[in-house]
């Protein structure tokens, strides 16, 4: 997978809104001598972090839709720093947003979430993955959002919804 391009993305400016400018300064600077953040900080820390993504309006959908390819920055502390094929679409409804995201590894590698109202659905066709989804526990699927978010639960998906939305929106 090819690297995030620094200079050309648009992940130094979301460095420097969510860290500030002499944090995001130091991450880029060790980014472009070491390959690596060496001090990760916790703002980051997210299920996962797009370095760069581009967003259109889609007024037949009445949803922004990405282009292009995704930059994957880290997933929690892990840092990937690299571009895959894929699709977010988030959708503006009146009973609430919904986003989707798909990633695709490569065409028999893929990663599908769609998260809406509470409930995150998930499918892969990571056979071992689903296998986690599928065992996990009920009481551990279930997540506390704490004061800035809500809570949530995740569950297994279907391979019919995943494969509908990788044809309506990964082959246009």
């Amino acid at each position: 997978l090819r690297a995030i391009d620094l200079v050309n993305s648009t992940y130094e400016v979301s460095l420097r809104e969510l860290v500030g400018l002499k944090q995001a300064d130091k991450m880029i600077s060790d980014l472009n001598i070491h390959g690596k953040v060496k001090k990760f900080p916790e703002e980051l820390e997210q299920s996962i972090y797009f370095g760069d993504i581009r967003f259109r309006w889609d007024s037949d959908r009445k949803a922004y839709v990405s282009y292009g390819d995704l930059g994957i920055a880290n997933f929690k502390k892990k840092q990937v720093m690299r571009y895959v094929r894929g699709k977010v679409v988030i959708f503006k409804r009146f009973t609430g947003d919904e986003i989707t995201i798909y990633l695709e590894l490569d065409s028999d590698n893929y990663y599908y979430f769609n998260y809406k109202r509470g409930l995150m659905q998930v499918f892969s066709s990571n056979e071992e993955y689903n296998t986690v989804i599928l065992e996990t526990k009920k009481d551990d699927t279930k997540f506390k959002g704490g004061k800035e978010g809500e809570d949530y639960q995740f569950m297994m998906g279907s391979k019919t919804v995943a494969t509908a939305f990788r044809r309506s929106f990964m082959e246009e």
